[in-house]
């Protein structure tokens, strides 16, 4: 009889979730801490190998209020605080800096992600790298004029996105990685003279020759065409 084949092991995508946990503490606020964390979702109390108690909670992304940060941000100088996101440890105080944006600023930037609609930036407002027509600065303002064509500098916005955006990776809103395949699927060179969906964009105060689509339909499509291909399964041309 043949020998069994070893299946690889695949491990499911959960989404979004913080876990966070600390013990007993000698600290002032620990017994009101602990009472906070209780009212907070999915609180379980845990003992370690050391039979020591671990108070432990589980939170996903409709999940973080204010009430999280002021726990995160009680916990954060004790010794037996642990943050996890999707399962990745860090610092509770680098998990404090990037959530402070969702927590109390997302509202007033207006990121929400629709998955039904064109994002206005890629990856979130802060990148400061449009990708819809009213964004204040869409990235093919950026293209560079070369011989007949428009040049696209896909790293250096690359590199931008990465660098702006690092701060705040470990947001519930923003996917980093889909939002740097997303950009890498621009076009490196934009033919004006051949792609009549896009044309010289008439501004005289810019020295710059630039480039922008000749209507809101013809961005869609080309969007289409070289950004949202893929997912929908067919051949990005």
């Amino acid at each position: 009889m043949a020998p069994e084949h070893h299946k690889q092991r695949s491990w499911a995508d959960r989404g979004w979730y913080l876990v966070t946990e600390f013990g007993q503490s000698r600290a002032e606020r620990y017994r009101e801490t602990v009472e906070l964390a209780k009212k907070l979702p999915n609180y379980v109390e845990l003992l370690d190998e050391n039979l020591h108690v671990v108070h432990r909670n589980i939170f996903r992304r409709e999940d973080l209020t204010e009430q999280v940060w002021r726990l995160l941000d009680t916990i954060r100088p004790w010794q037996s605080a642990r943050g996890y996101v999707k399962g990745d440890e860090l610092e509770v105080s680098q998990i404090l800096a990037g959530l402070q944006c969702f927590v109390f600023e997302k509202d007033e930037l207006e990121c929400d992600p629709d998955p039904k609609s064109v994002p206005l930036y890629f990856g979130c407002p802060r990148s400061g790298i449009g990708l819809w027509l009213t964004a204040r600065a869409p990235w093919y303002l950026e293209a560079r004029p070369q011989g007949a064509t428009f040049r696209v500098p896909k790293e250096i916005l690359l590199a931008h996105l990465r660098r702006t955006l690092a701060p705040w990776r470990i947001c519930p809103n923003l996917d980093l990685p889909a939002a740097e395949e997303l950009l890498r699927r621009l076009p490196d060179e934009i033919d004006v003279a051949q792609d009549r969906r896009w044309q010289l964009k008439s501004n005289w105060w810019h020295r710059r020759p630039q480039i922008e689509p000749a209507s809101p339909a013809d961005y869609y499509q080309f969007l289409l065409e070289h950004l949202y291909a893929r997912a929908r399964g067919e051949p990005n041309g």
